[in-house]
């Protein structure tokens, strides 16, 4: 079933991460509507209104895989640790996409950027061998960051 994505693009910040994994996933028809206070996702039944909620929501639909890393730090004030085979570690990128958006100390956000790129040094995927939910989130929070630069 195909749910229905309704966004304004007035909202601040945008919901790159839900518009763009809609669109990848072709889980959810978009749906600009100026006149939306908010983000909404109505999909199999369900209303969803807040991004993290949509992302993983599409995710699901959509199949996308949650593999797990054993280790993973990053410096803006939190350490994860996981085990293999566990859907353990994409919250903590939610956590971390979280933590970005409220993040106005430079040299907080620079830390979290260079683990970050430190972590994505060999990979190409933030969990595993295939895009995730946490891709989509932490790309559509630094698309909003740096969209205003």
């Amino acid at each position: 079933m195909v749910g229905i994505l309704t966004v304004s693009s007035k909202l601040s910040p945008f919901p790159y991460a839900a518009l763009a994994i809609a669109a990848f996933t072709q889980t959810a028809d978009v749906v600009f509507d100026e006149s939306a206070k908010g983000l909404a996702l109505e999909l199999d039944g369900d209303k969803l209104q807040v991004e993290e909620d949509i992302v993983h929501a599409l995710a699901k639909a959509g199949a996308l895989s949650d593999h797990s890393v054993k280790v993973l730090c990053f410096s803006l004030y939190f350490v994860l640790v996981v085990t293999s085979h566990r859907n353990i570690q994409t919250p903590s990128y939610f956590a971390l996409a979280n933590s970005l958006q409220k993040t106005a100390a430079y040299p907080d956000l620079v830390a979290a950027l260079d683990s970050l790129d430190d972590h994505l040094a060999f990979r190409t995927f933030l969990i595993g061998h295939e895009v995730t939910s946490a891709d989509w989130i932490i790309w559509g929070t630094l698309k909003g960051l740096f969209n205003h630069l």
